[in-house]
Formats: C-alpha cells, sequence, structure tokens
C-alpha cells in the first residue's frame, strides 16, 4: 500500500538533509511527509509514489506542474495557495517538493468530525477559495482537483488550497501500474466531486469553470450533509458524475435559503457554459449573500434578465427570493458563448450558429422561424416554376 511505502522513511534522512518524523498524509498522487532539518527547521516533502516515479514521463510532469508554486506560492505568493519552497529529486532518483508546513487542519478533517457547517461559516470559506481561484485562473492555472482534501483551514483563519497543477500530471497517459488504477479518481479529480466534462475525459474542455463545479460540490456536502449524486458505489461515482445533473440543493437541504441554494445549484449546472462564467462574479454572489442580499447575478439568471454564463455585469435583481426550486436546465436559449477569457479551446453549441443580425431587434426564435418560412416558400416557388416549364414543354411537343 502507498501508506506503507510512506511509512517507510520516517525515522529515516531523506534526500541527505531531512530527518523524516512522520507522514503528514497520503494521496493519489504522492506522500506528505514532515522533515527536519539540521537546524531544526521544518518542511512538508510532498514525495511521488514509487510506482508513478518509475514511470519517466510522470516524474517529469510531476516535478513541473507539481512546481506551479512558481506561479502561485513563489516569490509572488497567493494568499491562498501553500508556499512551494523548491523541488528535486533523491540520490535514487525519487522526485519531491519542498512546501511550507501548515498549522491546521483540512476541510476533509473538519467534515469528518461535524458533518456539516454553518452557511455562514460555508459562505466565508467559499469566499476565500473564489479569492484564490480568481488570481489563478487570471494567470492560466485551473486546479481541476478541488475537493474537501485539498482545502486547508489554518489556525490563523486563511483557507489555503493544496495540490495545484497535481491533477493533470498524468493526463492522457496510459500503461499506469494496477497499483494506481485505484487510485485514478484521486489523481484525476476526485469523482464525488468532479464535474461533467471532466468525468467524461474531456480533457481539453477543463477550465475554471470545473473549479466552480468543485467547490459548489463541496458545499453542497457541506451544508446538505451527502454527495451531490448521494450514496453511490464507488463504481457508480463516475458515471453518475458524467451523466447525472445535480440535484437542487433545496430538495436535500429545505432548511438551506433560497439565495444560498440559488448560489450552490449555479455553480453545478451540468453544462460548464450555464455556470458562473468565472470566479470573481461567483464570489460577488457569495459576498452578497453572506450580507444578506440577493445574489445578483444568480438572481438575474432566475428573472431571465441575462443568460447564464453571459459575463456581461448584471443587472440590479429584482425585489423578491429566490425560488428554492429554481435550477439551470440545459436549454438551448439559457446559453451564452463562453467568455472571451475562458482558457479552454473553442466549442461548438446548440445555438452559436443562430445569431441575430446586428441591429435588428427581431428575437432569436422569431428570426429563426422567419429564415424558415423563406427558405420553405423560396422552395415552393422554384418547385411551381420548374412544373410549370415541364408542362409547357410537353405542351409543345404534342
Amino acid at each position: 500500500m502507498y501508506d506503507d511505502d510512506a511509512e517507510h522513511w520516517v525515522g529515516k534522512t531523506f534526500a541527505g538533509t531531512w530527518w523524516i518524523e512522520r507522514v503528514l498524509g497520503t494521496g493519489g498522487m504522492g506522500s506528505v511527509l514532515l522533515g527536519r532539518a539540521a537546524d531544526g527547521s521544518q518542511v512538508a516533502l510532498k514525495v511521488l509514489h514509487p510506482e508513478l516515479n518509475a514511470i519517466a514521463e510522470v516524474r517529469k510532469r510531476f516535478l513541473r506542474e507539481g512546481f506551479i508554486g512558481n506561479s502561485l506560492g513563489g516569490a509572488d505568493a497567493v494568499p491562498g495557495v501553500v508556499r512551494v519552497l523548491g523541488s528535486g529529486e533523491t540520490p535514487e532518483g525519487l522526485a519531491y517538493l519542498t512546501m511550507e508546513v501548515l498549522q491546521g487542519e483540512t476541510l476533509f478533517d473538519r467534515m469528518a468530525r461535524t458533518g456539516t457547517m454553518p452557511p455562514g461559516e460555508v459562505l466565508a470559506l467559499a469566499d476565500q477559495v473564489l479569492e484564490t481561484l480568481a488570481i489563478a485562473h487570471a494567470r492560466g492555472v485551473v486546479h481541476r482537483d478541488l475537493k474537501p482534501e485539498n482545502i486547508h483551514l489554518g489556525i490563523d483563519g486563511r483557507v489555503r488550497m493544496l495540490d495545484f497543477g497535481i491533477a493533470r500530471v498524468v493526463d492522457g497517459l496510459t500503461g499506469l501500474p494496477e497499483k494506481t488504477a485505484t487510485k485514478t479518481g484521486m489523481i484525476m479529480g476526485t469523482a464525488t466531486y468532479m464535474a461533467p466534462e471532466q468525468a467524461t475525459g474531456l480533457i481539453h474542455d477543463i477550465d475554471g469553470r470545473t473549479d466552480l463545479f468543485g467547490l459548489g460540490a463541496t458545499m453542497f456536502r457541506l451544508l446538505s450533509g451527502r454527495q451531490v449524486h448521494g450514496d453511490v458505489t464507488e463504481a457508480m461515482e463516475v458515471i453518475a458524475a458524467a451523466t447525472e445533473q445535480a440535484p437542487p440543493l433545496a430538495s436535500v437541504a429545505p432548511g438551506i435559503s433560497p439565495a444560498v441554494a440559488a448560489v450552490v445549484d449555479r455553480s453545478l449546472a451540468f453544462i460548464k457554459f450555464h455556470r458562473y462564467p468565472n470566479a470573481e462574479t461567483m464570489r460577488a454572489d457569495v459576498r452578497a449573500v453572506s450580507a444578506g442580499a440577493l445574489p445578483p447575478y444568480a438572481q438575474a439568471v432566475l428573472d431571465g434578465r441575462i443568460r447564464a454564463g453571459q459575463p456581461s455585469p448584471p443587472m440590479t435583481p429584482s425585489p423578491g427570493g429566490v425560488s428554492p426550486s429554481a435550477r439551470p436546465q440545459p436549454t438551448v436559449l439559457e446559453h451564452a458563448a463562453a467568455p472571451s477569457h475562458s482558457m479552454s479551446r473553442p466549442e461548438r453549441t446548440l445555438d452559436d450558429s443562430a445569431t441575430v443580425p446586428p441591429g435588428s431587434g427581431t428575437p432569436l426564435t422569431q428570426w429563426s422561424t422567419g429564415k424558415l418560412l423563406l427558405l420553405v416558400g423560396g422552395a415552393s416557388l422554384a418547385t411551381g416554376v420548374i412544373v410549370a416549364v415541364i408542362v409547357v414543354l410537353l405542351l409543345l411537343s404534342c
């Protein structure tokens, strides 16, 4: 087991520098060890599992992608990201990263103790996560494995995100060892918190909105006490993530306010174009709800004043509450084109070929119907002319 691999280092010197005191945790890519240097300073060592380390491409990607701290946790560090201090390989060729030692616990540990969390705490946590995501996405970095295990709650009150870049280390690779196969969900993104586009293996479709889904699924779990897709078997988790729309939060947590439910529901839209267009927009809604107001973006979508996913600033929400049963539905008219700053490749959607001519006030549905009638009418006229010509020729030949 991977845990045994990690325990092997306890009481020994790692890379000729750090005395390993204990194992801090084990995941799909590697184990985290607590190391102490000769001067008494401590570091957290993220060590690639031996079976993965034996694959040259994985080892190379781990050192390249794992040290994403060059842009997030390095000299110009983002407050919500664990600081990466360096990377290297042991004399035996085992790849590792050195990181700051965090004081506190992961959200998973907190969740295991308390089950659920009050809405106010969940919103405050989401606010910090979205602050970090907004910066990361602006720098071209998508986490891709956002889940309670990768969210750290510090004793200083700061929420930090772990394992940026690690989730894509094995993307597209085949022939991974059988021992790793059981950990695939943890490496590629945990199925319980996985967005549909990720569950279906559409690697190039993953972008910042995939992270928003992961955060929404985490909020769903913290507020309702259950996973998005309920108690499904491990074998069915990926299938459920790829094929089933998340239920409305209000249907499983009726005590949650409609405003909070609207934010979570919007982030969990099955089609990524129907989610929040970016982390900044979702954060604005979270902050509004925290202040006791309606979420401006989610409310504007529910009122039909803007389309889901539209990046333009929403109008001031109208008075009234958010319908608890309101949910983003995968309809054609709800879609808007992806924002120009999207990090995903351009995609075709059901309605992106049906556009209204510039300056036209005609609604999309009326314009499409009008074009259809013109085409049908034109075809009928052409058919009539052809028939008339044939009749005349037949008469002349008699």
